[in-house]
């Protein structure tokens, strides 16, 4: 899992960001919803990769457990609660959501692999485990993106903005899959790594 690889620089953030929103892109385009995107349902492909022969050094990562994985319909909206409580996005709490709550969640998701902690909160995400829905719901709803603290000190302002448009609060502004993979952000990780 990303969580056994310790603090990943900004660049390497990018190559696994790169590779999730490629899942996220194809599963959108089949009209699939994920539904628990974070990372522990996130692992390495390589724990160290060094070779260059097989990708460069970059890292590769596969996106585990299709258990909250719902087939999008044009008759409504998806409106079960599933998913893990910290990533859930806003349209969520509110009873009807579709594919852009996968995108909310991958925004918490890249947000923690850099600070190490939930964008709403300055508490450490051990203290929000048990956080009861309404809280949770009223800080994702009200409380705009954090990014205080030394974590955030030289993370560059692309990956800030990538992250907000991740975390916009109203699913048709958000951004897609799509939008967010020509986001300047990943042009390092396209040069570094041959992204296409």
């Amino acid at each position: 899992m990303l969580e056994s690889r310790g603090v990943l620089a900004e660049g390497e953030v990018s190559q696994v960001a790169w590779c999730v929103l490629a899942f996220l892109s194809d599963m959108h385009a089949h009209g699939i919803y994920y539904g628990d995107m974070k990372p522990g349902n996130v692992i390495l492909k390589d724990m160290y990769p060094c070779d260059a022969e097989h990708g460069g050094g970059c890292l590769n990562v596969r996106v585990v457990d299709f258990g909250c994985s719902q087939l999008v319909s044009n008759s409504g909206p998806l409106r079960a609660l599933s998913g893990s409580p910290l990533f859930l996005a806003p349209e969520i709490l509110d009873g009807a959501y579709s594919l852009p709550a996968d995108m909310w969640a991958f925004g918490v998701m890249l947000y923690m692999l850099i600070a190490n902690r939930l964008p709403f909160w300055l508490e450490p995400i051990e203290q929000l485990e048990g956080l009861d829905l309404d809280a949770l719901s009223t800080a994702v709803h009200y409380t705009p993106v954090l990014f205080a603290g030394a974590k955030w000190r030289g993370v560059s302002e692309d990956l800030k903005d990538l992250i907000c448009g991740l975390l916009e609060k109203d699913p048709a502004r958000r951004l897609t899959a799509e939008k967010a993979m020509a986001h300047p952000w990943f042009a390092q990780a396209r040069e570094t790594c041959g992204l296409a």
